[in-house]
């Protein structure tokens, strides 16, 4: 019996020897360095900025202005496209039709005619992941519509419109003027007068 006991110890001890000599694994370096992705990011941009050289934007269909921004350090990169719009064009292009949607989305559109324009800003920064060259951010920036009557400013956080600033264009306009926030509670938009 005290064979089995012993037998049966010695065998447990082994076996959480085992256990523990197979847990414990090599120390990683999961640092990132980042010279190494500075270096990774400014490559890419290179040929990215070579390639754009060789193949830019076509200035058509609501398309007014497209440039690259690059900071001194060259580890900050900016693509700026403005955008206009008429009422009574069409327009077959994306980020027209993206902002339309998302004006309709919150009841915005005007019923005459009006003109839209804005200003979508794309960044690259070197990524702070190993694996990527770049981190990216859209944004939407400006965005203005305009009828003979008034002239509305919205701010785009996120996706999203968070308000806007409605200014009257004519002396006897309704005195709509003012700020507006968005404010959705259970899928429910309100507009709300701030000021």
């Amino acid at each position: 019996m005290k064979k089995r006991i012993l037998y049966f110890g010695n065998l447990l001890i082994i076996s959480i020897c085992l256990l523990i000599a197979s847990c414990h694994s090599k120390k990683t370096n999961t640092a990132i360095n980042i010279p190494k992705q500075e270096q990774v990011f400014k490559e890419w941009l290179r040929d990215t900025l070579a390639t754009i050289k060789v193949n830019p934007d076509k200035i058509t269909d609501g398309l007014v202005k497209s440039q690259f921004v690059v900071a001194d350090d060259s580890l900050l990169v900016s693509e700026l496209k403005d955008y206009e719009f008429h009422s009574k064009r069409r327009s077959s292009n994306k980020e027209i039709s993206n902002v339309i949607s998302l004006l309709k989305e919150y009841d915005e559109i005007p019923k005459g005619n009006f003109e839209l324009s804005f200003t979508t800003k794309k960044s690259y920064e070197p990524s702070v992941i190993a694996d990527f060259k770049y981190d990216f951010v859209a944004e939407m920036e400006d965005i203005v519509i305009q009828t003979t009557q008034t002239r509305t400013e919205y701010n785009y956080i996120r996706g999203r419109l968070s308000d806007k600033k409605v200014q009257s264009l004519l002396k006897s306009a309704d005195q709509n003027d003012g700020l507006y926030d968005f404010i959705w509670e259970h899928s429910k938009l309100t507009k709300r007068k701030v000021k």
